[in-house]
């Protein structure tokens, strides 16, 4: 698994909730294949959950306000502002490298687990 896959599961992580929350819902109703994908999909949540704990408060924030809740950059950048004020102000680019950086961090976590991740759908 890549960075870049990473950041995109990322940017799918609240759709993915929903869609494995749904197919839990119907979980007696669905073949087989689906309900192996629908595993995938949840260890996947699970494992970028666990992944996000290790990141600090600014990366974490970063995280799930950027990649995860979908937000600009402006309103991650204004949202930072409101949440830290504004001495503790940050431009976009400075968020940008605080999100490259806990990508990075994801990254090493989940390469350094001993198991074999594969990509998901």
């Amino acid at each position: 698994m890549t960075e870049m896959q990473i950041k995109h599961l990322l940017s799918k992580y609240i759709f993915i909730q929903q869609e494995i929350e749904i197919l839990k819902n119907y979980e007696s109703c669905y073949k087989e294949p689906i309900a192996s994908k629908y595993k995938k999909k949840e260890f996947y949540i699970n494992l970028l959950s666990s992944a996000i704990k290790i990141l600090d408060e600014k990366e974490r924030f970063v995280i799930e306000t950027h990649l995860i809740n979908q937000k600009t950059w402006l309103e991650t950048t204004e949202l930072y502002e409101g949440k830290c004020g504004i001495l503790n102000r940050r431009s976009e680019r400075t968020l940008k490298r605080i999100q490259s950086k806990a990508l990075t961090k994801i990254w090493d976590f989940i390469t350094k687990l001993p198991i074999e991740i594969d990509d998901i759908e």
